[in-house]
């Protein structure tokens, strides 16, 4: 046996790298496989939340209507309602909001001083 034949040549030595990278990878591809596929899907919030802090009523009543319009026709094009019923939805949802911001104001004593006050909009 001659001396080189025991040491292998450079060329070869990048060879077998290569070939155990290949076979690592081959091997991480196949446990890939193995896993539960996921399915990821974009939708239009349903919800909004508004600062009312510093509005009259008359404000928070054109902030509400606005955004209760906006989530309605967000649920709509996520499919969660019909195109004939946004308009019912705007108006639920206005009054549901309404009628939780004049109890609010009630409970209040009549006026808000909170400048974090906040109230939420939702389609359903």
């Amino acid at each position: 046996m001659s001396k080189t034949s025991l040491f292998l040549r450079p060329a070869t030595c990048k060879s077998l790298v290569l070939a155990g990278l290949m076979s690592g990878l081959m091997t991480t591809g196949a446990a890939a496989q193995d896993l539960a596929p996921l399915s990821v899907t974009g939708a239009r919030p349903e919800s909004l939340t508004i600062r009312i802090a510093g509005l009259d009523s008359g404000g928070v009543y054109k902030a509400v209507r606005t955004s209760a319009f906006m989530v309605c026709r967000n649920a709509v094009s996520n499919g969660g309602l019909d195109l004939f019923d946004l308009d019912w939805c705007a108006d639920k949802a206005s009054a549901r909001t309404m009628r939780s911001y004049h109890s609010a104001l009630r409970d209040a004593g009549g006026e808000f001083r909170s400048a974090s006050l906040t109230i939420r909009i939702a389609a359903r």
